[in-house]
């Protein structure tokens, strides 16, 4: 059983982007110690988490904006614009799909 839920879920060749909401704090509101977004280089198995700064939604999807960068999605697809300017396309997949080792990094992440 997992400590934690996945809400958006983005993936790439070499990159995966999630949000997740830890499930193991009871009582806790404070939300930077409840939700995180993440960045999984999948050729290295490391973890990147990303410093939240805001977010914007929308009816043509949703904006998330981290020092580390910006993220675009909708229901289909996205695109991580990094602050050195490369832009990863990205697909939007169900939080059910994420992998074995992703969700291994994600747990020692949280430890």
């Amino acid at each position: 059983m997992t400590s934690f839920k996945v809400l958006y879920f983005l993936d790439h060749d070499e990159y995966a982007f999630v949000e997740i909401k830890r499930t193991d704090l009871v009582g806790v509101t404070d939300k930077a110690r409840v939700y995180f977004w993440l960045m999984f280089d999948k050729l290295h198995e490391r973890l990147q988490k990303l410093d939240f700064v805001s977010m914007q939604s929308n009816r043509l999807g949703e904006k998330r904006m981290f020092r580390q960068g910006q993220l675009f999605f909708n229901a289909v697809e996205g695109q991580f614009k990094g602050d050195d300017d490369v832009l990863i396309p990205l697909k939007t997949q169900q939080p059910s799909d994420l992998n074995t080792s992703m969700t291994q990094a994600i747990e020692k992440f949280l430890m």
